[in-house]
């Protein structure tokens, strides 16, 4: 059973659906993900889960109780902003107390919560910084602890780590997931990155244009997307719409000019094959065992730990391939006709629209 429920939800600003029928549902405790492009109405869903933002139509439900036409302070969630909205001329100890203070908890209740807050986000030392002195990280950190102090049954969190650089995003990644682990409450994360959404999630809803283009956990949405724009925004690098030439028992037989492989059965609607660029691997003779291509090294990217590679099989037609770079003279391959080899169940159809 659902715990937090978007039906039929829709939002129009002017002559533009911001959100279009959104239904979706999560259980009590899950990473729901609303994933998608700007524009795609995935900040427009949150706000009006916080109620900062009426919907025109449908309900928005939170354990069994329907929340659509409550304020914000009716509804009891706690709320980290892309920003932090820290109170600059407050203590770390004091931001965090806020919202406990306007609910009128007791002084020993409320030190002893912002205590177990602080030494849950890992702060210990800190209380009595300003937010100026606070790293970015760490001021992170106390907006987490301000927003759960309260103990909210949802926590949303829009875009919180945009603004902070690669390796801090990661550490504050595996920071939300413990935390997520720790306290089991339903957090709602907004977000254009798909590494991202795909580390920290339980579910994903992926967004295009107000519509949820797809639903489901990270393994599903990455194993199998439901349209070209999903396989896309996951990171599929290779999307062919190969000719069927036939049948080899289960499987379909792919040509794109002269070289033939092998994919499931194509399903009806589907025209488009989705190979990850992770799944390729090259050789310097064909292979038996596997679907072997013959392809030339266009371009050689290096990236540290792999290489991407360009390998056109036809004018116009590249697949795109990461291989370990160990092992591999990127300077030597660029230009080298070589062998694209894949299993056939590393490839899936993909349906849906464009």
């Amino acid at each position: 059973m659902s715990f937090l429920e978007f039906k039929q939800v829709g939002k129009r600003y002017g002559d533009k659906q911001a959100v279009d029928n959104v239904s979706l549902g999560v259980g009590e405790g899950a990473f729901l993900t609303l994933l998608g492009p700007s524009g795609s109405g995935k900040t427009t869903l949150l706000t009006m889960l916080a109620g900062f933002t009426e919907p025109d139509q449908g309900r928005i439900c939170i354990g069994g109780k329907d929340v659509t036409s409550l304020p914000p302070d009716r509804r009891g969630l706690g709320i980290v902003f892309q920003g932090y909205a820290l109170f600059p001329h407050m203590t770390v100890f004091d931001n965090i107390a806020y919202s406990l203070r306007i609910r009128k908890m007791d002084k020993a209740a409320l030190t002893r919560r912002v205590a177990e807050m602080i030494e849950l986000v890992q702060l210990g030392g800190l209380e009595r910084r300003r937010p100026t002195e606070l790293s970015g990280g760490q001021q992170q950190r106390v907006a987490l602890a301000r927003a759960l102090a309260f103990d909210p049954p949802v926590l949303l969190l829009d875009e919180p780590l945009s603004a902070l650089d690669r390796l801090l995003r990661e550490q504050l990644q595996d920071e939300l997931k413990r935390l997520h682990r720790t306290i089991g409450k339903t957090f709602v994360f907004v977000t254009h990155d798909q590494d991202e959404a795909l580390a920290l999630s339980t579910d994903i809803a992926v967004l295009r244009d107000g519509h949820v283009e797809q639903f489901g956990s990270p393994h599903d949405l990455y194993s199998c997307p439901a349209s070209r724009f999903v396989a896309g925004f996951l990171g599929v690098n290779n999307l062919l719409t190969p000719e069927i030439v036939g049948m080899d028992g289960d499987h379909a037989v792919c040509r794109i000019d002269q070289e033939t492989w092998r994919a499931p059965a194509r399903p009806d609607q589907a025209h488009t094959l989705a190979i990850r660029a992770e799944d390729i691997h090259i050789s310097t003779e064909r292979r038996d065992a596997a679907n072997s291509v013959a392809v030339r090294v266009t371009q050689v990217d290096y990236h540290g730990d792999i290489y991407a590679l360009d390998l056109e099989i036809a004018a116009g037609v590249v697949l795109r391939a990461k291989v370990p770079a160990r092992g591999v003279a990127g300077a030597r391959i660029e230009n080298a006709r070589v062998y694209a080899n894949w299993r056939p169940e590393d490839s899936v159809w993909i349906g849906g629209r464009e």
